[in-house]
This record gives structure tokens, C-alpha cells and sequence, in this order.
């Protein structure tokens, strides 16, 4: 920007905006050196660029029962880090491809991505197993005598019926 008079000792130098940059874009960067009474400034545009993607830690691999919560935080959520952005301003979401039947047998595969404020994007996978893994539990009805007349095969009253449970409430 500019060399400054040496051996001044009443000579001050102010910036407007700090170095600091919070996200990609052009910033004007404006000089100002005062010395014996007298200002002079420049001021230049500085493009700040990032080109580097965030790091995305994905939550691990799940095998679940059927009829558990899969949504994010039950599952666990992924999270990011970046060189220029801080972690609280990094965007986080993810998408579900599923395959087989929620909620008994089914996989999903679910993508995260990460983008910082530069518009770096990272992206990590999450695989979720669900497996019914627990038989349906039978109730069978007790002895039913329908008919006791040789001969007779016709039968007026009603036969009781089986009924079952199952812990992923599919029907039996």
C-alpha cells in the first residue's frame, strides 16, 4: 500500500475493514497514514476466495429393529469443520434414498452435505439397516369340538379362529 515517511514520530495508520474477512467476496480496503499534519490514503479492492470444502464427519452405520425413530438426532447427525467458516455457520442437511419397506425391512442411505459461506460443499454417507428380526407370536384358539353325530358333516356355529401379534404390526 505504500511505504510510510520513516523517522516520523507522530504517524498513525488505520484500515477500514480488518483483514478478517467472514465470508467469500470483494472487500474494499481502504489505507489511511497521518503523519506532521498530513493524510494520505489508498484503497484497493481485495477479493477474498475460498476453495477449499469443509471436512464432514458422518454419524457411523446403524442396524436397527423395526419401528425405531430413523430421523436425525435419533440416528445421529453429522458434523463439519472448515478452514474459513466457523462451524455455527456451516449449512448441514442430508437426503434419504430408501429401499425395501419402512418400517419392517428397509435400507436407507442417507447423504450429508456440508456447505461453508463460500459455497464449498463436502458430502459423507450414512448407511441405516432395519431388519424385523422377531417372529409374529400366535395365539391358537383352545380344542373346539364341532361335531359329534356320525354321519353329519355340515357344522351351523362358528370356529375360532387363530390371532396373532407382531412387533413390527405388519399383518399376519
Amino acid at each position: 500500500f505504500g511505504d510510510l515517511p520513516s523517522g516520523s514520530n507522530n504517524t498513525s495508520v488505520s484500515t477500514n475493514p480488518s483483514h478478517q474477512f467472514s465470508q467469500c467476496g470483494n472487500y474494499l480496503v481502504c489505507l489511511t497514514a497521518i503523519t506532521a499534519g498530513c493524510t494520505d490514503s489508498i484503497c484497493k479492492i481485495i477479493s477474498y476466495t475460498d476453495l477449499v470444502k469443509p471436512v464432514i464427519t458422518c454419524p457411523g452405520p446403524l442396524n436397527l429393529q423395526c419401528n425405531i425413530n430413523t430421523s436425525p438426532p435419533a440416528t445421529g447427525v453429522a458434523t463439519a469443520t472448515d478452514n474459513c467458516t466457523v462451524a455455527s455457520s456451516i449449512m448441514i442437511t442430508s437426503t434419504d434414498v430408501v429401499s425395501g419397506t419402512l418400517q419392517c425391512n428397509a435400507s436407507i442411505l442417507r447423504t450429508w452435505t456440508a456447505k461453508d459461506l463460500c459455497g464449498n460443499i463436502a458430502t459423507c454417507q450414512q448407511r441405516i439397516s432395519i431388519k424385523d428380526t422377531i417372529a409374529p407370536v400366535i395365539q391358537c384358539p383352545v380344542n373346539t369340538v364341532v361335531n359329534t353325530n356320525p354321519g353329519v358333516c355340515n357344522y351351523t356355529g362358528n370356529i375360532p379362529l387363530p390371532t396373532g401379534t407382531d412387533n413390527c404390526n405388519q399383518p399376519l
